[in-house]
């Protein structure tokens, strides 16, 4: 999957929001999330919404990093 120019029309300047709605609306049952700077504050803005969203979800969400 791929960020769409609907993602963007949702959400003009973060547009990773849609692409992550869409991913969970498939229907997920657990999250591998990847991103060297997770731990970082203020980076890695799109993995943590997407493990926001499957913790409010109740989904299993496994954080790799570093």
């Amino acid at each position: 999957m791929k960020k769409t120019k609907e993602d963007y029309d949702i959400y003009p300047m973060d547009g990773w929001k849609g692409l992550n709605d869409r991913m969970f609306r498939t229907g997920i049952d657990l999250v591998l999330a990847f991103h060297p700077d997770y731990d970082k504050p203020g980076l890695a803005r799109g993995t943590r919404h997407a493990v926001g969203l499957a913790e409010q979800a109740g989904i299993p969400a496994h954080i790799f990093y570093k």
